[in-house]
């Protein structure tokens, strides 16, 4: 079923501003030795040694799985900010893009950008940089459901993929993340900064791929940050 795809912007005098756009082996065997002989266990063979080396080969399968586990999440994780980053956005908005395909559900995805954030970085340094890019995802975090995915994409681009949300709702709480967000100090050293986002907003539709979703998004962010320069 297609769908038109919806855009439009919204303003926000002090938040930026939001666009929505085995092997085998052979042995004789007597039947007698094939009828009465039972599979011996290790302990039989080995006595308590071989249920010793057995634990012991448990526990370090254990550890490494627990280890697989750890770079797993570390590949999948942006240091900067602990949110995910692109190699796990990408494998999300597979999922979605399939989701939508299948379902027909409503999905969108946006893209997210600090304002100015160049100057914070000239003006403050890039140590404030850095503080500025933690308190965004800590807000995105805070701010959104577990089953929303918050991304960073690098620098200071981030995005989020909204399931079952329409553009509408997705669009309103948008504003309200980038109103609370811009409305409060951010403590950078001997600094204290007030720093507003802005974004581009679409809808996943079916037979969509993810170069047209972001492109679109990309697209709507673009005219959200034209805006916010346009206004200031």
């Amino acid at each position: 079923m297609n769908r038109e795809v919806q855009s439009a912007p919204v303003t926000l005098e002090q938040s930026g501003r939001i666009a929505v756009g085995c092997s085998m082996v052979k042995t004789a065997l007597c039947p007698q030795d094939v009828v009465s002989s039972p599979p011996a266990r290790i302990s039989d063979k080995y006595g308590s040694r071989g249920e010793e080396d057995r634990a012991a080969l448990l526990r370090e399968i254990d550890a490494l799985r627990r280890r697989v586990l750890e770079l797993e999440q570390m590949a999948d994780t942006d240091p900067m900010t602990a949110l995910a980053n692109r190699r796990a956005l990408d494998r999300e908005m597979m999922r979605a893009l399939a989701t939508v395909e299948r379902h027909d559900m409503p999905y969108a995805f946006a893209l997210l950008d600090v304002d100015a954030f160049k100057r914070v970085n000239d003006v403050h340094g890039h140590l404030a940089g850095d503080v500025v890019l933690q308190h965004l995802a800590i807000g995105l975090r805070n701010s959104f459901r577990r089953s929303d995915i918050a991304a960073r994409l690098g620098g200071d681009e981030f995005a989020l993929i909204l399931p079952r949300v329409s553009l509408d709702e997705a669009q309103a709480r948008l504003a309200r993340f980038m109103a609370d967000f811009s409305s409060h100090d951010i403590v950078a050293g001997s600094a204290r900064l007030r720093v507003s986002v802005s974004a581009g907003l679409t809808e996943i539709l079916p037979r969509d791929t993810m170069a047209r979703v972001i492109s679109r998004a990309d697209a709507a962010l673009y005219r959200a940050k034209a805006a916010q320069r346009s206004a200031r």
